[in-house]
């Protein structure tokens, strides 16, 4: 992408639930250079979200969790027919599982367990080029720039889901677009 393409525009908004939410975007979007397979709806979407980047870190508490993950569907437009991969480390998983449904869970121990989960649901970009729409990250960790300048070099809109004091320079610089959410401090769960 060049930086011409990086022109910028902020809108302020707001959700719902009267949260005041920040979206960027960019003013030129990538042309698509990988197409969709010809059974794969043109608005389907990947949703990779580190529930703990969301929260600011981990909590038991069904009802923050929950909280959590209805405001990030609501700002990252989730629909039906979407996919929701959600990952977390281990030790937060049992508080996780069963609270929402038809969700995909995941979970790596170690540093950086949940990015790399969802790194390796989202490993050949070309696969996910052919069959979503546009991928959504929720979390603002460096970690997944590679990952969405790869898939926006295919011409796969990429969007970001995150806190505003969370978002990595470079995954900022390789999304197409960017929301922000008041998840984690918020809902009383400190960074």
């Amino acid at each position: 992408m060049y930086l011409v393409d990086m022109m910028q525009a902020i809108q302020v908004t707001s959700n719902d639930r009267g949260h005041r939410q920040q979206t960027r975007h960019l003013a030129v979007a990538p042309d698509r250079r990988v197409e969709l397979l010809s059974y794969v709806p043109m608005s389907r979407a990947l949703h990779l979200v580190d529930l703990e980047n969301l929260m600011g870190g981990p909590a038991d508490d069904p009802h923050l969790i929950a909280l959590t993950v209805l405001e990030y569907t609501d700002t990252a437009g989730y629909q039906t027919g979407d996919f929701l991969t959600v990952a977390v480390n281990p030790g937060f998983f049992t508080a996780v599982y069963g609270i929402v449904p038809g969700v995909r869970l995941v979970t790596r121990g170690g540093p950086d367990g949940a990015d790399l989960a969802l790194l390796d649901e989202a490993a050949d970009c070309r696969w996910l080029a052919e069959r979503f729409h546009r991928i959504v990250i929720g979390s603002g960790d460096g970690i997944f720039a590679r990952l969405a300048s790869q898939l926006t070099e295919l011409g796969v809109h990429v969007g970001v889901v995150c806190r505003p004091d969370a978002l990595s320079y470079k995954l900022g610089m390789a999304a197409t677009t960017i929301h922000y959410v008041s998840a984690g401090t918020s809902l009383g769960v400190s960074a």
